[in-house]
């Protein structure tokens, strides 16, 4: 898609990402590849969610390990005032 014109850095209409539904997916190779084209591991969406964030609520486990391993920060707050930790708590 993205050779055919798509823009990898498209948001949906809650702010989403690709690097957020590649967080949700469990999917570290997409991961990998939005990165390089760019977006931000630390991109947040309108609820201030990051990738973590979402990797962490969806029992995402390798795209967590993907995530940490490169530089997600574990304070990041979104707006309940959840981190990621407190997110893969529940």
């Amino acid at each position: 898609m993205i050779a055919n014109g798509a823009n990898p850095h498209e948001r949906t209409f809650h702010g989403l990402n690709m690097l957020h539904m590649a967080a949700q997916g469990d999917q570290p190779v997409s991961l990998e590849y939005f990165l390089r084209l760019g977006l931000s591991v630390n991109s947040r969406d309108k609820t201030d969610m990051t990738p973590l964030h979402w990797a962490a609520f969806c029992s995402s486990e390798f795209a967590l390990d993907y995530l940490l391993a490169n530089e997600s920060d574990l304070e990041m707050i979104d707006n309940k005032g959840h981190t990621p930790l407190h997110l893969a708590v529940k």
